[in-house]
């Protein structure tokens, strides 16, 4: 017996069998003997390899391309985030960053998801900065503002500013201000408010209450961060097993106990 693999993503495959390379190039079907293709699916049918079978031709191979560029997008993401949560790990831990690969820095462009990467300034000060901007927006939440404090660590800011501004003009780049940072750093606390307000709605939502959410959800989901949309698309495919669909799903489709 023999069964078609088909390769519907961007990028090209390569595994062994037997110590035999194997390359499925994008866009190619292959046709191998079962015991050679269950090997290659079991190692490549995550990363969006699948397979065409008699009936498959027009939409039936249309639904199993889909199918298979969601996998392989789903790969791409948990390659990336896994790296940057490696690397997070290793910030709090004081260990070297890990440096990307280049096929990883292919993902996270197509993505859009940046790369967790060190900053090209002195270790110290930027530890003393991020320390610092801690600091003060610690105190704005728990509602301390405390004058002399405040000064204090707005003088200490305005130093450590001007010694990053001096570093970064060497370094030919645009200098930053003591607003632009503050700023930076309240635009950032921003956005991680709005993610986690999205998030609420999905995130500890089991199988059932998770697809009913999807489908009330499909239209605004388009408009969601890319970050948020790779977030569903993971989680929709380790409760169901399966990629997230093309379209709005149909609750009654999904087997649920």
């Amino acid at each position: 017996m023999a069964m078609i693999l088909f390769n519907p993503s961007n990028e090209d495959f390569e595994t062994q069998y037997i110590g035999e390379t194997i390359a499925i190039m994008a866009g190619a079907k292959v046709k191998v003997d079962d015991p050679r293709g269950r090997h290659i699916l079991n190692t490549l049918g995550p990363r969006g390899l699948v397979t065409l079978e008699y009936g498959d031709e027009g939409a039936g191979e249309d639904r199993k391309a889909e199918e298979g560029i969601a996998r392989n997008k789903a790969f791409k993401r948990k390659q990336v985030m896994d790296f940057n949560q490696n690397n997070q790990v290793r910030a709090q831990t004081k260990s070297p960053y890990l440096s990307p690969s280049k096929q990883l820095q292919a993902y996270a462009k197509e993505l859009g998801i940046g790369l967790e990467e060190p900053y090209k300034i002195p270790d110290r000060d930027n530890e003393e900065i991020a320390a610092l901007i801690a600091d003060k927006e610690a105190l704005e939440k728990a509602g301390k503002k405390k004058d002399v404090a405040l000064e204090t660590l707005q003088a200490q800011m305005m130093d450590l500013t001007s010694k990053f501004n001096d570093f970064l003009s060497l370094a030919g780049k645009p200098v930053a201000s003591e607003d632009d940072v503050a700023k930076a750093a309240a635009e950032a606390e921003k956005e991680e408010q709005m993610l986690d307000g999205l998030r609420n709605g999905y995130k500890k939502a089991g199988k059932k209450q998770f697809i009913k959410w999807v489908a009330n959800n499909w239209n605004l989901m388009k408009q969601y961060p890319e970050e948020i949309q790779g977030e569903i698309a993971d989680r929709h495919l380790h409760l169901y097993g399966i990629p997230m669909p093309a379209e709005a799903p149909i609750i009654n489709d999904y087997e649920i106990a």
